[in-house]
């Protein structure tokens, strides 16, 4: 035990009432006994500041974007097919055959407005997303006012994609059926290309449909938080611990203190600490951050420092405070205090008496790092050891484990 917790070494704090407060070790008092050395700025709850911002925030779909349209309802508002409309949001592909050039060899320009792709299930942020409640595409305001720029600069566009699905013709349009009294047809389309790149949303990337983005106010009021912690002085305290109730900085070889965490059990706005240095990017041990955003498999971290492979991610994070890692490398420390808010209100709502049907038993120790869970109602179940069979007789059914 000396020898695996040395003193100076950096740990984190997985017990109450410091449960995620970061230091070092001062003195190895040995039988797994520790004096442990801990940043007191942790003290303020600022966690549970951060999640009352979020609270105000934590709406569905349909709440948050109530002013966004349908892509159906802008169609039909424009006088346009949907289809056309629905190509010139995606990918259109125009081809500028010259005269006398083969019809292979002619340039060829993407002029669509790329704000998603079906086929690969992706779109731009914050203006674009699918609502699975109506199956269909939702819009932002901004982009539903370039549509119908769109629309009024560049008419020909859309007959031309109008008489292509009716002639059932394939993907490719030619540049004489849009621009048919341009003697050179490369000179309207990158007319067109101009405007389409000086839009603000046309340098946006993709993301994944389903991917959860901080919105920017809420964004704005936690680095607006976090600023009053950072200008307050850091004083250090020393806490009596144990090898149990801490987690030390492992390298090169690192093991995880609890189970892997599902993407979807993270929200945005959560503050997480860094717990994984090797394959990490040189991000530190122990860094905090706050999640901006969750995709399929990973969140991205906003954190409190710069990194040297920070990024600013299309200007989601603060200049090169950004970093996209892997949920499990990250200790959430807002998920607990969330679990317990949400069990204060049930209480509240219940009387401390009754959870619906059933009354609610005490709170019993758990995993810090898991909401604490509750004694079982029905005590039917029973825990049988290992590499043993054993036959049980339940109302008249074998049961055989």
């Amino acid at each position: 035990v000396l020898c695996q917790y040395p003193a100076g070494s950096p740990c984190i704090s997985l017990t109450e009432p410091y449960f995620g407060a970061v230091g070092k070790i001062e003195k190895n008092l040995g039988y797994g006994n520790l004096i442990i050395l801990l940043n007191q700025v942790v003290k303020k709850d600022i966690v549970s500041d951060i999640l009352g911002l979020c609270n105000g925030y934590s709406k569905s779909p349909e709440e948050m974007y109530s002013n966004y349209i349908s892509i159906k309802q802008l169609a039909r508002k424009l006088g346009v097919s949907l289809p056309s409309l629905s190509k010139i949001s995606s990918t259109v592909i125009i081809s500028a055959k010259k005269p006398g050039q083969k019809k292979e060899d002619a340039a060829r320009y993407n002029i669509g407005l790329n704000l998603k792709n079906n086929n690969q299930g992706v779109h731009i942020p914050h203006h674009v997303f699918y609502l699975d409640s109506s199956k269909d595409w939702m819009l932002s305001p901004e982009v539903a006012g370039y549509l119908k720029e769109y629309t009024q600069l560049f008419p020909g566009v859309f007959t031309a994609l109008e008489e292509q699905a009716k002639n059932l013709e394939n993907e490719v349009i030619h540049a004489q059926k849009v621009f048919p009294d341009a003697p050179d047809p490369e000179v309207p389309i990158k007319a067109l290309l101009s405007w389409i790149l000086a839009l603000p949303i046309s340098h946006l990337p993709f993301i994944p449909c389903g991917s959860k983005l901080i919105v920017p106010a809420l964004q704005e009021k936690i680095s607006s938080k976090l600023k009053t912690v950072k200008d307050t002085q850091q004083e250090l305290f020393q806490v009596p611990n144990s090898i149990r109730n801490i987690f030390l900085e492992t390298y090169p070889y690192w093991i995880r203190p609890f189970g892997v965490k599902s993407y979807y059990e993270y929200q945005v706005g959560d503050r997480v600490i860094n717990i994984k240095t090797c394959g990490m990017g040189f991000v530190p041990f122990g860094c905090p951050g706050t999640i901006v955003g969750i995709f399929d498999t990973k969140i991205m971290v906003e954190f409190d420092m710069p990194l040297i492979t920070g990024s600013t991610y299309w200007g989601q994070c603060s200049k090169y405070c950004g970093k996209i890692v892997p949920s499990y490398a990250v200790l959430n420390i807002s998920m607990k205090r969330r679990a317990a808010q949400k069990g204060a209100q049930m209480q509240a709502k219940y009387g401390g008496h009754e959870f619906g049907p059933y009354r609610v038993p005490p709170m019993i120790p758990h995993n810090p790092y898991f909401p604490p869970r509750m004694r079982p109602v029905s005590y039917t179940h029973l825990t049988l050891p290992t590499n043993r069979e054993v036959q049980i007789q339940v109302v008249a059914v074998p049961l055989k484990k």
